[in-house]
């Protein structure tokens, strides 16, 4: 289902898993898709209000890589439809949860930042399997060469 759903996105956004994004960009196409983007450094990553226009507070202190999948995250919960049934969607977990909803904009957060070409390449220089890369990549720090 998901595979699916992720084909349509490809299909509908041609910046959707082809351009690695960064907070600017992410930011311009949350503004496209009629969010109003607040920084609040008391949020601890990042947290969609449904309301007549979307609201997303977010820690603009977050490390760029870790607001950049944050911001990707929620616009995840856009794409995916999760804004529509739920009044409140933090992201106060990490963005590689188990949950199905928290999983799935995940992904979407993750293919934002890191398209899967990229992936790919990464996987033939680093010699690693796609889940190995997915670990390091949650766990690296802040020397990768993305």
């Amino acid at each position: 289902m998901l595979y699916r759903t992720l084909k349509f996105l490809e299909a509908s956004y041609p910046w959707f898993n082809r351009t690695p994004h960064n907070v600017d960009s992410l930011l311009t196409l949350l503004d496209f898709f009629s969010v109003r983007s607040i920084p609040d450094r008391d949020i601890a990553r990042a947290c969609l209000i449904r309301g007549k226009r979307p609201l997303l507070l977010y820690n603009p202190y977050l490390h760029p890589d870790d607001l950049t999948v944050t911001l990707g995250h929620e616009l995840g919960h856009i794409l995916l439809g999760h804004y529509q049934y739920y009044d409140v969607l933090f992201s106060e977990k990490a963005y590689f949860s188990k949950s199905g909803i928290e999983k799935d904009a995940g992904i979407v957060g993750f293919l934002l930042w890191v398209p899967t070409w990229k992936v790919r390449q990464l996987e033939v220089q680093e010699r690693l399997s796609a889940e190995e890369l997915a670990w390091e990549l949650h766990t690296c720090d802040t020397e990768w060469p993305l």
